[in-house]
């Protein structure tokens, strides 16, 4: 894309930035709570995340 992030529409996520080192820390000292199915819950939030994406914008695609 040639738009700078920071421009970008903020739906689910803050895309404005690149890493969310304050994040990833609380999900490695707690991973049951954001993960409480394990790998199969993972996957289904990745599969999820473009649905929800899709779906805020109101135009029926995620980019």
């Amino acid at each position: 894309m040639s738009t700078a992030r920071a421009s970008w529409r903020n739906t689910t996520h803050d895309w404005a930035i690149d890493i969310d080192h304050a994040h990833l820390a609380r999900i490695r000292e707690n991973p049951a709570e954001f993960a409480p199915g394990g790998v199969l819950h993972l996957i289904l939030e990745v599969l999820a995340h473009p649905a929800d994406e899709a779906a805020s914008a109101g135009g029926g695609t995620a980019r």
